[in-house]
């Protein structure tokens, strides 16, 4: 059988909803059945101390993001919670190849990834509700009151967003993490061949 053309599959939602978590856990347990990985994003903020360079993201100083966006490296590029971030453009070289790819950005650089690119996929992660994500996000620990309090709020305008103009062509509540992987496993496999299928 002729390998198919690869898909981006872009998954976005407001922080805290555990969007890296299901993608990170979903491609632990599933990969090996798909031609697909993440894609690593660079960004120009701090690291946190679970982070590990070139696996979570690409760290690098801001004058380097700059030179990189005016060299066109960057597919869509975006300023959040003080910091920049970019997907590195290669990526799209590699779907005629027949290898997918998951992208893990936020709704303003899902968008501008659609404007040019409008066969992605976009993958929606929403909880039951606003004081799931303050608890997650106060569980973390790695941010001060004042932080957790500006991301509920540029949560909160990015769910207002959605509903108001829905988006997404897939929606996953992830109140319960299995439950979560399990119905980006189906999404994913609606589009993608599944290895075992292609070695019969």
């Amino acid at each position: 059988m002729e390998k198919q053309h690869g898909k981006l599959f872009i998954v976005s939602g407001p922080s805290g909803v555990g969007k890296t978590t299901v993608v990170t856990q979903f491609l632990d347990q599933h990969r090996h059945l798909f031609d697909i990985d993440r894609v690593v994003t660079f960004t120009t903020k701090q690291p946190r101390s679970t982070e590990v360079h070139g696996v979570d993201y690409h760290f690098v100083a801001q004058h380097d993001f700059d030179a990189k966006a005016q060299e066109g490296f960057f597919l869509e590029k975006s300023g959040e919670y003080g910091a920049s971030y970019g997907t590195p453009i290669h990526i799209m070289y590699e779907l005629p190849r027949g290898s997918s790819k998951i992208l893990v950005i936020d709704r303003v650089g899902a968008a501008q990834i659609m404007q040019k690119h409008p066969d992605v996929v976009l993958v929606w992660i929403e909880v039951s509700s606003l004081s799931v994500l303050a608890d997650r996000l106060s569980k973390r620990s790695t941010e001060s009151v004042e932080q957790v309090k500006h991301r509920l709020q540029l949560a909160e305008k990015e769910i207002q967003a959605e509903k108001n103009a829905p988006m997404y062509h897939h929606y996953i509540e992830n109140d319960k993490l299995d439950n979560a992987i399990t119905k980006l496993f189906d999404i994913v496999a609606s589009y993608c061949d599944n290895k075992t299928t292609l070695n019969m």
